[in-house]
């Protein structure tokens, strides 16, 4: 049997900003190292190169706009005909995310006799129970989705939304997110203090960390708000927002968004409040390492991988808890705080800047259990495995 060959179907993808992108882009690499082949298909936004390859990844992009009248036909009529003229060169086309489109495109699949795997990843928007309850005919898209070969999902609670919406549990596989431990892990003897210097830090601040799109769905209008309390009781502590505090016109939420983020500063400024956009950046781990405590009061995630990096980096996470999701890598009181409000982000805040001891041990334990329970490449061979698999069993034709 030769090794796997893998289409990876996915909307936003880098140098678009997606964090499941960014993962996915880390995770391939990974699968690739281990013998296998992965081709990624994406959407070019009207200004991405149609095909090329990055980190040693094959990218193949088609022509899409979010403005793009019946875009979703379109990207998909253009998906289909990629497939059926390369039918020699793939075994499983793995599609990340749910739509309509995309139980269309698994069905070309299923009839040229491919393997096809959707992956859900996000609670609250892609998950079965949502699909079944916020859209018409949501028990027909249901069918189309039961008719994949495997679902794939990255949290325990996305695996219930799944279990309860009554499809198929032989075709459910848990595989929760990875993170790259050697990069994402603590800060080595006077690398905190250099990094620090480096952003203009002094050494003696406290550092709280948020990675994100500045979004509402991501809780930064929530967290800004506990920041006053926490400026109050920590008048050295500094708050860093870094990821992306603008947005242009590939997003079709453009005003919205940025009247988001137009307010968030607004506030920060009027409340004189001790807090920097970092904005974009590729050096995430650079932020993580030379923080005390991490923070993502998100009103919705698929698993909040960010959580895990931070974790990794040996910084003690305080988490909202987001439908259940936070608690699949955060243990409250242990390797950190799952909070439900602004009262308690700012209380929790508080209570690991006010004690170093306890903020040094969560962090320790955050640190181990990301090395024992979610190393990307104990996760790879993870995904290696189901794609395998699946080449083996014969079923799902």
């Amino acid at each position: 049997m030769h090794p796997p060959r893998v289409v990876m179907l996915i909307m936003e993808y880098p140098p678009m900003f997606s964090g499941h992108g960014i993962y996915l882009q880390r995770l391939i690499g990974r699968i690739q190292a281990a013998g296998g082949e992965v081709l990624v298909l994406t959407a070019d936004f009207s200004r991405l190169p149609r095909h090329e390859v990055i980190n040693g990844i094959e990218i193949r992009r088609f022509r899409f706009h979010p403005c793009m009248p019946r875009w979703e036909l379109r990207f998909a009529a253009q998906a289909v005909a990629f497939l059926a003229n390369n039918l020699s060169g793939f075994d499983i086309l793995h599609i990340h995310g749910y739509l309509d489109v995309y139980g269309l495109i698994g069905l070309f699949n299923r009839a040229a006799h491919k393997k096809t795997i959707t992956q859900l990843v996000l609670l609250g928007a892609d998950d079965p129970l949502t699909i079944a309850r916020n859209h018409r005919f949501g028990r027909a898209r249901l069918k189309l989705l039961s008719m994949q070969d495997r679902v794939l999902v990255i949290s325990r609670a996305i695996a219930e939304s799944y279990e309860r919406a009554g499809l198929p549990g032989e075709k459910l596989v848990y595989i929760p997110q990875g993170v790259d431990t050697e990069v994402f892990r603590p800060a080595g003897p006077g690398e905190k203090d250099e990094l620090r210097a480096k952003f203009g830090i002094g050494p003696f601040r406290k550092v709280v960390t948020f990675v994100g799109g500045v979004l509402k769905r991501k809780g930064v209008d929530i967290l800004v708000h506990a920041w006053g309390k926490i400026s109050r009781l920590h008048p050295d502590a500094v708050l860093l927002i870094v990821g992306p505090d603008s947005f242009g016109e590939d997003d079709v939420s453009r005003d919205q968004l940025m009247n988001f983020i137009d307010d968030i500063k607004a506030e920060v400024r009027e409340r004189d409040l001790n807090v920097r956009f970092v904005g974009r950046t590729d050096k995430v781990e650079e932020y993580l390492k030379c923080s005390d405590v991490f923070v993502l009061p998100s009103r919705k995630e698929g698993f909040g991988n960010v959580i895990l990096e931070a974790m990794a980096c040996g910084v003690p996470p305080v988490v909202s808890y987001m439908d259940g999701v936070s608690s699949e890598t955060v243990k409250h009181g242990i390797d950190g705080l799952v909070v439900n409000d602004v009262s308690e982000l700012a209380g929790a805040i508080d209570k690991l800047l006010g004690d170093a001891g306890l903020a040094g041990l969560m962090g320790t334990r955050a640190r181990a259990k990301a090395v024992e329970s979610f190393d990307l490449n104990k996760i790879a061979d993870r995904y290696y495995g189901l794609y395998a698999s699946l080449l083996t069993t014969g079923e799902g034709r």
